[in-house]
This record gives C-alpha cells, structure tokens and sequence, in this order.
C-alpha cells in the first residue's frame, strides 16, 4: 500500500462520526459508529445487538410504558391535550 492511500485511509477515519455512548467511566465513547448507525460495534451499532423486543425483554411492573400505553396516551392527547403530562409524570423511575 502506497504511502499516500495509508493517509487517505486515516483521514478518513478521523472524519467518521463517534459513538458517544456514556461509558462507565462517565465519559463519550470515542470509537468510530458503525455505517448506518449511531453507535459502534461495542454499544449496540452492529446489526442484531440489543434485547429482544416486547414481552420477551424484561420484566414488566407496569404497563405505563408498553406500546400499548403509548398508543392510548397518544390518542387521547390529541383529543383532549390533557393527558400527556400526568403520563409523564405517572411514568417516573421510582428511587427507593
């Protein structure tokens, strides 16, 4: 490989959008996101990453946040305008 192609090739890559996922250490993700993605290889970017989805993923304790939920929510809101932010509010991760 030719000299001139190696730099092409690392410009390239410094250019490439990053990950930015919140590492444990608190800080972006540096690496390169996958094509097509917002994420790298490591945080869910490849194709087929991630939980299953609905039922099979996770235990439910409620269903304020199901697909279901939403839809009603959704629909109700845009009949009356009222009901979104007391789901927002219902919806809160409790700190016990």
């Amino acid at each position: 490989m030719r000299q001139a192609d190696i730099a092409r090739r690392l410009s390239n890559m410094a250019k490439a959008r990053r990950c930015g996922a919140k590492t444990r250490a608190g800080h972006p993700c540096r690496q390169a996101a996958v094509r097509d993605s917002r994420r790298c290889r490591m945080h869910g970017g490849s194709k087929g990453s991630g939980g299953p989805a609905g039922e099979r993923n996770g235990r439910f304790k409620h269903g304020l946040r199901t697909r279901e939920a939403k839809t009603i929510v959704g629909s109700c809101e845009k009949r009356t305008g009222r009901l979104g932010p007391w789901f927002k509010r219902q919806a809160r991760p409790r700190s016990d």
